[in-house]
């Protein structure tokens, strides 16, 4: 038997207008409640685990995983501290990478290496 999707065309109007920012600021939120969710699963902590060991009462917590909360930098910080995880990170641009002998490697260490290299050359 066939699945029919239909979506009410006011419903996917209404939709349609959401703005991307609004979509993503959403998206985020959920991602980081499954996160957190994960961990909890991982460590095999309950909510109640979570809000002892952040010292916020349990209701808190719990709508910390409906995904409908606003997370800001510091409750973010503060549950990373207790869980001993990160739940977000940076992502980090490296400066281009040095090829030595087919192999990428940070112009730091392929200086490294060449002055390694000219110094047993030279014996």
């Amino acid at each position: 038997m066939a699945n029919i999707h239909y979506v009410d065309p006011t419903i996917k109007g209404a939709l349609d207008a959401v703005p991307d920012k609004t979509r993503k600021e959403v998206d985020y939120t959920f991602k980081i409640a499954l996160r957190i969710h994960e961990i909890l699963v991982r460590k095999n902590w309950t909510q109640a685990d979570l809000a002892k060991a952040t010292n916020k009462k349990e209701s808190l917590v719990c709508l910390w995983l409906s995904g409908r909360h606003n997370f800001t930098i510091r409750t973010i910080a503060e549950i990373e501290a207790a869980l001993g995880e990160d739940i977000i990170t940076i992502k980090h641009y490296r400066k281009p990478s040095e090829v030595v002998d087919g192999y990428r490697i940070s112009p730091r260490k392929a200086a490294f290496l060449n002055e390694a290299a000219s110094k047993y050359n030279s014996k």
